[in-house]
């Protein structure tokens, strides 16, 4: 699959969809003390055109994901992203809350057992 010039040292994941077939594309990020976040993304593929979708884990109490399409640039060799206006959103569009998996780390004076909850101690 092409790349836009990007360093894609995260993690990156490719995978082939099938043209003219609704799809959902479902990103969560995990972060400390059970923090997740999550987005679906929903499109239906065009043939020939090649997509890219990535969550940002944002400022604050908020992630963001990112909806492109991957084209060839006006000299025939680079490539480049442009949004992809031809996505919705499932729940609350290209931003979510940042959520607690397990409520009782709402408290920053929660401190679990390291041995149950690994990377979790402050």
């Amino acid at each position: 699959m092409p790349k836009a010039g990007q360093n894609l040292t995260f993690d990156y994941f490719e995978t082939r969809v099938r043209p003219d077939i609704k799809t959902e594309v479902s990103m969560m990020w995990e972060g400390p003390r059970t923090r997740y976040c999550y987005i679906s993304i929903i499109f239906t593929p065009k043939a020939g055109r090649y997509y890219q979708f990535k969550l940002n884990e944002g400022p604050g109490d908020s992630c963001t994901s990112d909806a492109s399409l991957i084209e060839r640039g006006k000299d025939g060799i680079s490539w480049h992203l442009t949004p992809n206006p031809d996505v919705t959103y499932k729940h609350n569009g290209p931003t979510a809350k940042k959520r607690f998996n397990n409520a009782r780390f709402e408290d920053p004076n929660f401190h679990p057992d390291p041995e149950l909850y690994p990377g979790t101690a402050l």
